[in-house]
């Protein structure tokens, strides 16, 4: 994408490890769970709670679901931003929860320190190397994408939806299914996989879901993947997720300082909250489908194509729907708290 000629920013990369690392360091110490599982949810109308019972997710075979110590911890918002596979989507939704919707590939990405390869097999910082062979929608490309951080991104098609758990494939066993399936592929592409410690790689279907067409009910909210999981066509998933997340701190900002201000009558001041929860999405879903579907019609042209100027595609007839996409900026919210004063 020429971003001068077509009037746009320039997309940046960010290592995805990175951004999780640097999101966690913003949140204070104790709040963020790792390996916890949701058990069951539910709301107290009377007190506008929700309540999430969670316990600690142990892998093990020899753990026995019926001696699980679990804890409940409440609320005024529940916002599930759990993915694709969303318990809190399921809970949502009353059991019409949509069908993953698989679009014929399978996608590696991992990442290296860019000094574990030889000198001038990486490109220079901020440019991308991408390889594809004469099989349709199959492409091995890398970058430095941090200082001193390489990352690969790797995708072939495979029609029949895949017949085991890739996740639960052996570390050894993924990186030699990347060999072999590039086997063919220029020298630079062998030592860049050769390199790749077996632990690093990640190797997934390409997966999506409709829009789903409300978000919220009550105090209960879907963001990101769990409401919109869509294809990496255009490498869209995580920025709609965060855009999603910026748009909705900034209208629950406001309604929760008032609340923390409200003298013990907060489920009062908190009513406000589910008409707040969907403006919110009401606001963001029609700009969220346009992208779903720029996305799922770019993987589709890829899947069929090893031309290298299928980018042209994007957006389909609509010649500014890049401008749309890369300038985006939070709506500005006002009024909040005075409306509620009123």
């Amino acid at each position: 994408i020429n971003a001068k000629a077509s009037g746009h920013p320039s997309p940046q990369y960010l290592v995805w490890y990175l951004l999780q690392k640097y999101l966690a360091e913003e949140v204070p110490s104790g709040v963020l769970q790792l390996a916890t599982t949701v058990e069951s949810i539910s709301v107290k109308q009377e007190e506008n709670l929700v309540l999430v019972t969670t316990s600690k997710r142990d892998d093990s075979a020899s753990m026995n679901r019926n001696t699980k110590e679990t804890i409940t911890i409440s609320g005024r918002v529940l916002i599930g931003c759990d993915g694709i596979n969303s318990i809190v989507r399921k809970y949502l939704l009353e059991g019409q929860d949509p069908e993953l919707q698989y679009h014929s590939k399978m996608m590696f990405r991992a990442v290296l320190p860019l000094d574990s390869l030889p000198e001038g097999v990486c490109p220079p910082a901020g440019t991308s190397i991408g390889y594809k062979g004469q099989e349709p929608g199959k492409l091995f490309a890398f970058r430095e994408t941090a200082k001193d951080i390489v990352t690969i991104t790797a995708m072939a098609r495979f029609d029949d939806q895949p017949i085991y758990a890739a996740a639960n494939r052996c570390a050894t066993a993924r990186k030699q299914h990347l060999k072999e399936l590039f086997s063919g592929y220029p020298k630079n592409v062998q030592i860049m996989i050769d390199a790749t410690p077996d632990s690093s790689i990640l190797e997934n279907g390409v997966y999506s879901i409709p829009v789903v067409n409300e978000w919220s009910k009550g105090n209960v909210v879907l963001v990101g993947d769990a409401a919109h999981a869509m294809t990496p066509g255009l490498g869209q998933g995580a920025n709609q997720g965060l855009e999603d997340a910026i748009e909705l701190a900034n209208q629950l900002a406001p309604l929760l300082v008032a609340a923390a201000d409200c003298d013990g009558n907060r489920s009062k001041c908190t009513a406000e909250l589910p008409r707040i929860l969907k403006d919110f999405w009401k606001e963001r879903i029609e700009r969220v489908k346009q992208v779903h579907q720029a996305s799922a019609s770019r993987t589709a042209v890829v899947n069929q194509t090893t031309s290298k100027d299928s980018k042209s595609d994007i957006g389909g007839n609509d010649p500014d729907f890049l401008t749309r996409l890369y300038n985006w900026k939070p709506t500005q919210h006002d009024g909040i708290i005075d409306s509620m004063a009123t």
